[in-house]
């Protein structure tokens, strides 16, 4: 995984940032960027992709588990992305 820190809009950086720092555990869970404004989170049973808007009010969050489930949200807050990522990541 790239660092998402190459991105050109400070805004996007910041916010994700945010949400990074919540939840990177050095062995446990692993951060990066798989493309342009997204952050991705990862363990051993859990993947989330992380997309801040920068155009648009919101959040994109995509949520993979081994075996291929995923789930889809959209929340409109760091704040509920941060609680949404905590049940997922806990």
């Amino acid at each position: 995984m790239k660092s998402f820190k190459r991105f050109p809009h400070e805004g996007v950086i910041k916010d994700l940032e945010r949400v990074q720092t919540r939840f990177v555990v050095p062995g446990l869970i692993d951060s990066g960027s798989s493309s342009d404004g997204e952050l991705t989170l990862r363990s051993a049973a859990v993947t989330a992709y992380v997309r801040k808007y920068r155009r648009e009010i919101g959040w994109r969050v995509v949520i993979w588990r081994s075996g291929g489930l995923e789930e889809k949200h959209y929340p409109v807050s760091a704040e509920e992305v941060i609680q949404l990522l905590a049940v997922h990541f806990s």
